[in-house]
């Protein structure tokens, strides 16, 4: 009988051990002086694909790379700090007309992935005055995996995007809705293999080590490590402090505290 009651404590989740992450860094594929500006044509550089706009009355097949330095937060490997070059995607991918506003006809980034991924964009917005509602799209054609709509007190400030794909072999795209956007550096974290890790009582609320959640944050008040995990395995967060989920794309995640074998449930 203490067997089984044991047994039944105990619940296995996957969690993933081993991703692969490709970076694109603007800064590093198109280094730049400060002030200096170059214009590159579309296709596909390092494996990541620019398209403009050939098909527009007047053909338009370049993009433009400048030096714009802004300051970023930490999201995926990138730590936080400067970034000096952005590409223009100079105008929008699709809009409340489009066949599929899913689906962009131009003006877009795309690359290929072969399963289920984590993206990470850093971004901002073309103008620091707009209100026509443009917004950042992570798309795979068919679904929205990650947005943002810039405020319009603030809509040029320095932005981390991310965006949950599930499913096998495809093509994500990042695009402007509506109006344009400027990009910094994408990250794609893609699982590559997963490791089965045994963790008793998930669901159980940590209040008496000191971690909570409130709805907005992760309360860590007696400083321990924790670790904050996607669904999909993904390390999304770590810190000895409490950690603020309004940046959190919707969904499951599991929190764990070091040397403990409980973990934390909560749904943003």
């Amino acid at each position: 009988m203490k067997r089984t009651l044991l047994l039944s404590a105990i619940t296995i989740i996957a969690i993933t051990s081993a991703y692969s992450v490709t970076v694109w860094d603007i800064t590093a594929l198109y280094p730049l002086a400060s002030g200096a500006t170059t214009t590159a044509t579309q296709g596909v550089k390092d494996n990541i694909g620019f398209f403009v706009n050939p098909s527009a009355a007047t053909p338009i097949t370049t993009f433009t790379i400048d030096y714009s330095k802004k300051a970023f937060g930490a999201g995926g490997t990138f730590a936080g700090g400067d970034l000096l070059s952005r590409m223009k995607l100079g105008g929008k991918g699709s809009d409340a007309l489009s066949a599929n506003k899913y689906l962009p006809i131009s003006n877009y980034v795309y690359f290929n992935v072969t399963g289920s991924c984590t993206i990470t964009v850093f971004c901002r917005s073309s103008t620091s005055t707009a209100t026509d509602g443009r917004t950042l799209y992570i798309t795979d054609g068919t679904n929205l995996l990650g947005s943002f709509l810039p405020p319009t007190s603030a809509s040029d400030a320095a932005t981390v995007v991310t965006g949950t794909y599930t499913g096998g072999a495809g093509i994500i795209y990042i695009y402007g809705y509506i109006n344009a956007f400027n990009i910094y550096r994408i990250e794609v974290s893609e699982n590559v293999g997963t490791t089965n890790l045994i963790l008793a009582g998930i669901n159980t609320i940590l209040a008496d080590k000191g971690v909570s959640f409130n709805g907005t944050e992760i309360v860590n008040s007696k400083g321990l490590s924790i670790e904050v995990y996607s669904v999909l395995g993904k390390r999304v967060s770590s810190s000895k402090t409490s950690i603020s989920t309004t940046n959190f794309q919707k969904g499951i995640y599991f929190v764990r505290a070091a040397g403990l074998n409980e973990a934390l449930k909560i749904t943003i």
